[in-house]
Order: structure tokens, then sequence, then C-alpha cells
């Protein structure tokens, strides 16, 4: 019987890619305008800085991009406000559940003997998306990639204190070492963990390797529009992971995998209910 759950943050439980692609125009506009640089020329600077480190999540973006590194430090903090502000206006609501949501959460918590939250985010970011949609006290683990240092920040922007405890994992999904979920539960993965995630190549792919119950989740809300505005600021590789258009031909499918598409979190509380995962719903 499988006892813990590993859900994806990024499309599964809240929105990420339409945030985001609302997030970057919006920052580069507004520091194209404070600074007087030309728009394409901030865009090119900021794909620099995530081709760079491989991922369009690498939060001391300001601060890295060629244009501003020689400015001093009280201008470089009015910067960072200008791009946080722009961003917050930009994405304001769109982080909020998806519907249904919530109540799979509930049901995973009170049943299961761990419910892990997954994220190719930096680990800090991961903690707060989870802390500002609410969610956060569903989870008994959270596993993220490596934040970057606090020095790289100004005070303000620093990481806080975590409502959840954490493991920061070495590579991002689908490579992702399992080691740390195998300390808490040390027989099969294949027969003790289960998936639920929207990527094709990251989640779907973490499923393969491990051999995992798979629950592909097709209520994400990002579109053809909002990849080609995420293209302009971050290579296709560093893309892949946060999507879900990726093919998994590549990579190895361990004995065990099994997947099972859903349309809607009800959806999955019933296929979970006939499975046998969780008991049914008596309210």
């Amino acid at each position: 019987m499988r006892k813990i759950a590993e859900i994806d943050i990024d499309d599964t439980l809240i929105p990420w890619e339409t945030p985001h692609a609302k997030a970057y125009p919006a920052m580069a506009e507004a520091l194209s305008k404070a600074t007087k640089i030309d728009l394409d020329e901030i865009i090119r600077q900021i794909k620099v800085v995530n081709t760079e480190h491989g991922t369009i999540e690498y939060t001391p973006l300001v601060q890295s991009m060629e244009a501003f590194r020689n400015e001093n430090k009280q201008r470089i903090l009015e910067l960072i406000d200008i791009a946080y502000q722009a961003k917050n206006s930009a994405v304001k609501g769109l982080n909020q559940p998806y519907q249904g949501i919530e109540s799979l959460l509930k049901k995973l918590k009170n049943e299961m003997e761990c419910v892990h939250a997954r994220s190719d985010a930096p680990v800090y970011l991961a903690n707060k998306r989870l802390k500002q949609a609410k969610l956060i006290q569903y989870f008994n683990l959270l596993f993220a990639t490596k934040s970057p240092p606090d020095e790289l920040f100004p005070s303000k922007y620093h990481k806080g204190t975590f409502a959840v405890p954490y493991h920061v994992v070495d590579k991002p999904k689908p490579h992702t070492n399992m080691q740390a979920c195998t300390i808490l539960y040390r027989k099969s993965i294949s027969e003790n963990f289960f998936m639920i995630g929207n990527s094709c190549y990251s989640d779907e792919g973490f499923a393969r390797i491990n051999g995992m119950l798979f629950f592909k989740t097709n209520w994400d809300n990002g579109t053809k529009e909002d990849r080609a505005i995420l293209r302009k600021f971050a290579p296709e590789k560093a893309l892949s992971r946060n999507i879900g258009t990726d093919y998994t031909e590549s990579l190895i499918t361990a004995t065990g995998f099994e997947k099972i598409e859903v349309e809607t979190p009800y959806e999955l509380i019933q296929k979970l209910i006939k499975m046998k995962i969780l008991t049914k719903i008596t309210e």
C-alpha cells in the first residue's frame, strides 16, 4: 500500500507558467524605464544571466546583469525594488491554488504517512509559494534545489524562516537523487511512493526513473503564448523543467511505472479511492 505522496508544486498546485510570463516582461519594462536602457537589451541581459545559471529562477538577477555590475549598493537596491514591485504587481492574484487542490491536500495529509512537496525552484522560493498559497500546512517535507546564499541579496530580501522541514536536492527533476526519501521509508520506492505532477519531462520522468505510479495532471493553464514569452528570457533547456510539454522517450523506465491522466483534483481523489490508496469520502 502506497503511503507517501510526492507532489510537484508549480503548475500542479499553483500556476507557474502564466505568472512568470507576466512577471518577466513587467520587470524588464520597469528596469528599462528606470535606467533608459533599451528594452531589448534588458531582455537580452536577463537571458544571459538565466543561461549562465541554467534556470529561469535565478533570484539575484538584477545584481548579476551586466549593465548593473558597477552600480553602487544604493542604486542596486533601488533597481531590485523596482523589479520586485513590477513583478508583484504583474502576478497579483495569480498564485492562488487551483480549484479543488486544498481538498485534495487535506485528504492526503489526513491519510498518508507523509506528503512531500517537490519543486525545481530554489528551496526558499518553493517555501514562499506554499506559504503565500496557504498550502504549507499540508506537507511534511519540502524538496527543492539550492537557494543562492543570502549575501547575494540586500538584507531585506534574505530568505527568512521555513515553515516546513526541507531537503535541498542535488539535481532538479527528473534526475533528483531519491536517497533522502528512502531515509524516511526504507522499503521499495516503487511500492510505497506515488507522484503527482504536470510535466511530461520532469515529473513523469522522475516517476519513470524510480518506477512510481504517476498521476499526470491536466489542469494547468499555461499557453503557447506564455511559453513564447518565457523563451525570450531563458534558454529552452532551463524551461524544460518547468513546462509540461516535453517528451520522455530518452529516459529509462523502471519496473513499476504506471501513468494515469486526470483532469481535475476531484477526479484524482476518486481514482485514489478506487485504487484503495485513499478511503471513500463519507461527508
